[in-house]
């Protein structure tokens, strides 16, 4: 492993962003000189889950080619209680008896992801809008072993940082690792 991205220190809050470590957590050092690592997908699902949450990412893109997926009896039923929920997200149908045609879907996310989304949705998977939220941010997010550029990183932290509850990501799992310099003496042995 080898800290990647680091040319020159930058400054993002009380973070210096150092650089990315296997291409999944970014270094930072804090203002009492902490080190602290962000796991940017964790990081980034959390921000995305937040925009979800109050609102703000629910604007849908237009699709030049519709997805048209075709649907089980249970589905189609599923579908019509859950249409307002999705409709809320972004996403834009229409619907013949067996086919559910997709011509617009939230703009955090790929074709693939829209489709893996709406099967997981309509299979019941996904049974409250918080759930669809989470599982919406997770397929969004930037993934583990992504290269980050320096400004893609400081954006990140600082939209990590505007982020209510930032600590954990949607499903649990920390978002952020803190070691002060007691900490890291004892992970040394220099201290009981």
């Amino acid at each position: 492993m080898h800290l990647q991205g680091q040319r020159h220190n930058v400054r993002v809050g009380p973070f210096t962003y150092l650089g990315q470590v296997a291409l999944t957590y970014l270094v930072l050092l804090d203002t009492t000189d902490a080190l602290v690592l962000l796991d940017q997908h964790a990081a980034h699902e959390r921000v995305l889950y937040g925009r979800l949450t109050r609102g703000k990412a629910h604007d849908g893109q237009l699709l030049a080619l519709p997805l048209r997926l075709s649907l089980h009896s249970a589905e189609k039923e599923r579908f019509f209680q859950l249409r307002t929920q999705l409709e809320s997200l972004g996403f834009v149908f229409t619907h013949t008896d067996a086919d559910l045609c997709v011509t617009a879907m939230p703009a955090m996310l790929t074709r693939a992801e829209t489709e893996c989304f709406l099967r997981e949705a309509l299979a019941g998977r996904k049974a409250d809008l918080a759930g669809m939220f989470a599982s919406m941010a997770c397929k969004g997010a930037i993934k583990a072993g992504q290269a980050l550029t320096d400004d893609e990183a400081a954006g990140l932290i600082a939209q990590w940082l505007a982020t209510p509850e930032r600590e954990y990501c949607p499903h649990g799992r920390p978002c952020v690792l803190r070691w002060d310099a007691g900490d890291l003496e004892k992970l040394f042995k220099r201290r009981q």
